[in-house]
């Protein structure tokens, strides 16, 4: 058995017996689902709004942001959708809409916090004016592009609004269990660093459960202790982009222009602090 498919198996067989331990639930209704999706779908366009104004006015670095959350909780949406039914849906089909809009604003976020960490870790103003000018032309890029996008999701949202009244509930129980398991083989003592980073989409899903129902928290608080989750999620993200930033000034071969030092002493400093949370997100 390779490793892959072991895990699988590792997965399986412990969200079969988490199960076992849980009280019977009924299953998420689909108006919960449609409630949370549709919210994220309004957030969403009225931050595309902002977005739309922002060209002739003040930015807003925080604005970029706020976008890639709401589509960061649509896509859990439709990821929850499909996975429960997928002899009816095709979760690429689903998020086909919102694809491009959270390429370009991912983008655009990547080099504003990397610019943050720039005016920390360098006082070169060469640097700084040369990071300034390719965020200005990324975020100009998707600016322009914001009525399109708004135009794409609204028609999107709409239809799959609708599809939603036509698919069966998630099952409470089995939703957790999975969660769990994911949790415990995707985040460990043992999880390396190349795996570190794609592990929060496990945290983030557990949040965005936990956000879907008051059922689903409670199940999950049985086990798990989300707030250290999400700070969690917070630490590997900042020592993720750390990390980014180093790769980024080898690569255009800008050492001299940095304090390396310092740099790999504040990624040292995150993954002490993912270890000694990793323990603490589990109840005993």
């Amino acid at each position: 058995m390779d490793k892959k498919k072991e895990k699988r198996y590792w997965l399986h067989l412990s969200a079969m017996i988490f199960i076992t331990t849980l009280t019977v639930t009924e299953p998420i209704n689909n108006p919960k689902i449609k409630t949370f999706f549709n919210t994220s779908v309004i957030l969403l366009l009225f931050l595309l709004l902002d977005s739309y104004k922002q060209k002739k006015e003040k930015y807003n670095e925080e604005l970029i942001h706020k976008v890639r959350v709401e589509l960061k909780k649509i896509r859990f949406c439709l990821v929850l959708l499909s996975d429960y039914n997928s002899n009816q849906l095709e979760f690429s089909t689903l998020y086909k809409p919102f694809k491009k809009i959270f390429k370009i604003a991912g983008k655009t976020r990547d080099e504003q916090v990397r610019r943050e960490l720039e005016k920390k870790y360098s006082g070169k103003k060469k640097i700084l004016a040369d990071n300034k000018k390719k965020l200005h032309e990324s975020e100009q890029k998707f600016f322009s592009q914001v009525e399109k996008y708004a135009i794409k999701v609204k028609v999107a949202a709409a239809s799959e609004f609708d599809l939603i009244n036509n698919l069966s509930p998630i099952p409470i129980n089995e939703l957790c269990a999975y969660l769990i398991a994911e949790l415990r083989y995707g985040i460990n003592e043992e999880t390396s660093d190349e795996n570190l980073h794609p592990s929060r989409n496990i945290l983030k899903a557990m949040a965005y459960s936990a956000e879907l129902a008051p059922e689903i928290k409670e199940r999950l608080l049985e086990k798990i202790d989300i707030d250290k989750c999400d700070e969690l999620e917070t630490t590997i993200g900042k020592w993720h982009d750390l990390g980014l930033l180093k790769k980024w000034i080898d690569k255009k071969k800008k050492r001299r222009e940095f304090s390396i030092k310092k740099i790999r002493k504040a990624i040292r400093k995150r993954k002490k602090e993912i270890k000694t949370l990793i323990p603490e997100i589990w109840k005993q």
